[in-house]
């Protein structure tokens, strides 16, 4: 790959620190009082559509929320993760601290989606960092939301990209997981088995405009036949 080939590429996916700069500016801009805001706000929050309702209250191991574009799927996946962090999730397993992965198609995409997690959690709770990966791919690097303050203590939210690759979560423990977009299908199999592991969740966000074509074109008539066997659950917001 030619310099301004990889140049032009890293600009429209980003970097992992894209993610970590998110979180720095969610901290100095978010003013004082702001956790109470959002307990007097709680009961706004959970006050989704019915397919959005049946989402957070899906039982199933795994579940995919498949519907068109601005029906809210980036929000519920955050909204998934938020209410977890702090262990209150309707289908709340684990007591924090929880381990969740939080993953998308690229890091440009999950700064967004941090910006929509901080309608649900007050971003001073967490001390960004970026580590070194625990799977098998040495030297990478992904930012780690680690709880220090407010509830759900010593939780960790880690943010990746399906670039990563399966290799990446490789002996991780992860207690739940949202996928943004169903990745390819290695990544899906390694996400998921970590997950059954500790008897958590998977939960993907799908938009019709992805049905046939996924992350880097990869694709995706896998997740189809997991719903027509049984082991994804679908939820269709129409």
């Amino acid at each position: 790959m030619s310099t301004r080939s990889a140049t032009a590429r890293q600009a429209r996916e980003g970097t992992p620190e894209d993610v970590v700069r998110e979180h720095e500016r969610a901290c100095d801009e978010t003013p004082q009082g702001y956790t109470e805001w959002l307990r007097a706000h709680e009961s706004d929050v959970l006050l989704k559509t019915r397919p959005q309702r049946s989402f957070l209250e899906h039982a199933d191991q795994t579940a995919l929320f498949w519907g068109a574009i601005r029906v809210g799927k980036s929000t519920l996946l955050a909204l998934d993760c938020g209410l977890y962090v702090v262990g209150r999730h309707p289908r709340q397993i684990h007591k924090p601290p929880t381990i969740q992965l939080h993953a998308g198609r690229s890091w440009v995409q999950m700064a967004d989606q941090l910006r929509t997690l901080w309608r649900f959690l007050d971003p001073r709770w967490f001390r960004s960092r970026l580590d070194l990966s625990e799977g098998s791919v040495r030297g990478q690097r992904f930012p780690i939301l680690s709880v220090v303050a407010g509830p759900g203590l010593g939780s960790q939210i880690r943010i990746g990209t399906y670039e990563m690759g399966a290799l990446s979560v490789q002996g991780w423990t992860i207690h739940r997981a949202q996928l943004d977009e169903p990745p390819p299908q290695p990544m899906y199999t390694e996400v998921r088995s970590r997950v059954i592991s500790t008897g958590g969740r998977v939960r993907i966000g799908f938009c019709p405009t992805s049905a046939h074509m996924g992350a880097k074109g990869t694709d995706l008539d896998y997740i189809w036949k997991l719903v027509d066997s049984g082991e994804v659950g679908l939820v269709h917001a129409p």
